[in-house]
């Protein structure tokens, strides 16, 4: 095993997951597979679920890590916020396509679609002397 290798691997999964995103993102709960499988949509809905509320568990201890020294974690706040972003604009997506959620779904779109002005929070507080040392 050496580093090309691992580096392949890693493209590889990174295209998954951006062909598989794109699709999820175009598609909803439209998507054929939901359609074509032996399973009943809620069990893969479900999975999904449970997936992604893995991923949002974990990006939350990392945003409570970063708490410390946001000032500095311009690149960590970046990597948090512009997935939000985009799972924000999934929302919208899905409110054009398949109609409006309850409203605190509607809530929770506002806050994902606002994720990337905590940039420019961050930015304003940041110190000349971090200004100066060119960490934003």
């Amino acid at each position: 095993m050496n580093r090309i290798s691992l580096q392949i691997v890693v493209a590889i999964l990174g295209i998954v997951g951006v062909v598989t995103g794109i699709v999820g993102l175009v598609t909803g709960v439209t998507d054929k597979y939901y359609g074509v499988s032996n399973y009943e949509s809620k069990f893969l809905l479900d999975s999904n679920l449970r997936f992604f509320s893995g991923i949002w568990f974990c990006m939350g201890i990392w945003m409570l890590y970063i708490v410390p020294t946001i000032e500095r974690q311009k690149t960590t706040l970046r990597v948090l916020s512009f997935p939000v972003f985009f799972g924000g604009i999934g929302r919208i997506i899905s409110m054009f396509a398949i109609g409006f959620p309850p409203a605190l779904f509607i809530v929770f779109a506002i806050l994902e679609l606002a994720f990337p002005l905590l940039l420019v929070w961050q930015h304003k507080t940041l110190p000349a002397s971090l200004l100066r040392r060119e960490y934003i």
